[in-house]
């Protein structure tokens, strides 16, 4: 069940009917709805961007990513083709908070190990572009980006762990030492991605930051 942002409008995911409910809501009452979009494939739990137009559901049978417009009377959901693929079994989807990126956690790829699929949001439409894959932890099931957008945190089923992935980097490293440079990173809201190789430590890059994984994007 997912509320959008603008409180007005309810959302429930259908496994057995392959479809979204929707409801315009006020004061705690339904008032409007149910209003049914397509969503084939098991849909997981929707996320919206900031301003409310656009939202988005992991198909975890089906293997796509499905945005949606969000009519701004009723609430009613229109998938907006065409969707993105995603590898295999995606469980759960995050948007950053810039509403400029999406993050899906896909538990079983080719190599059954999962990865973290990165796709850029076109503003103008809400599609998806491009497909980044970093590798977080064994079987990735669930996701949360923190207010400012800095850190992605990633449930692994698989491991029984949670990972933190540094979303944004600054990318002329040589200009700051010491807590100068991690002081940088914190401060950035509007990052590009970059894959940092394996086994660098960001720990290592900003020396007085612990605790955060191997991967940095």
């Amino acid at each position: 069940v997912t509320v959008d942002p603008t409180g007005r409008f309810l959302y429930a995911s259908n496994e057995d009917s392959q479809d979204i409910t929707s409801y315009r809501i006020q004061d705690g009452l339904f008032v409007e709805g149910p209003f049914e979009a397509i969503a084939p494939g098991n849909p997981q739990e929707l996320r919206f961007l900031a301003r409310g137009d656009r939202a988005y559901s992991a198909m975890a049978d089906s293997n796509i990513l499905v945005p949606y417009s969000v009519d701004p009377l009723t609430g009613a959901l229109t998938p907006i083709p065409p969707g993105r693929g995603t590898g295999a079994r995606p469980e759960a989807i995050e948007l950053h908070p810039s509403g400029r990126w999406a993050y899906v956690a896909v538990s079983d790829s080719g190599s059954g190990s999962g990865h973290v699929a990165f796709y850029n949001v076109v503003q103008a439409t809400g599609s998806l572009q491009g497909q980044v894959q970093v590798f977080p932890g064994l079987n990735p099931v669930d996701l949360r980006v923190e207010p400012r957008g800095r850190f992605l945190y990633v449930l692994n089923q698989g491991g029984d762990d949670l990972a933190i992935v540094a979303v944004n980097i600054f990318e002329v490293w040589g200009q700051f030492t010491g807590t100068a440079r991690r002081d940088a990173f914190l401060a950035r809201k509007d990052p590009p991605f970059h894959v940092v190789g394996d086994g660098e430590k960001v720990a290592a890059l900003f020396e007085g930051v612990t605790r955060i994984p191997t991967l940095l994007v």
